[in-house]
């Protein structure tokens, strides 16, 4: 089935790519910034625009736009894959235990 829609369904592909490069920039956050998200550069990269050494710019502290992006998005791949997993694990916990009553 799966198969069938890649071969025939091209925003399908499409989405599939998306969600496989958000992911694996998630997961590889720490190699492709280019900068520490957290450490600025008050005095020599405050508030730089666009472009040269800082792709995004940097942000009032001076820390790279990029690297807190990718770092962002790391975060939040992390919180939404726990929040997933307890869910369906409470859902299948429920389930278990509470389908097999009779007064259900």
């Amino acid at each position: 089935m799966v198969r069938d829609r890649w071969r025939t369904d091209g925003l399908f592909r499409l989405g599939v790519v998306l969600v496989g490069l958000v992911v694996g920039a998630a997961a590889f956050a720490p190699w492709p910034a280019p900068h520490d998200p957290w450490i600025g550069d008050r005095q020599n990269a405050y508030v730089v625009e666009p472009g040269g050494r800082f792709v995004l710019g940097t942000d009032t502290q001076g820390r790279d736009v990029v690297s807190r992006v990718l770092f962002g998005v790391l975060v939040g791949v992390i919180s939404q894959s726990v929040a997933v997993t307890l869910r369906y694990s409470w859902g299948w916990w429920r389930a278990t235990t509470k389908g097999g009553w009779a007064a259900w």
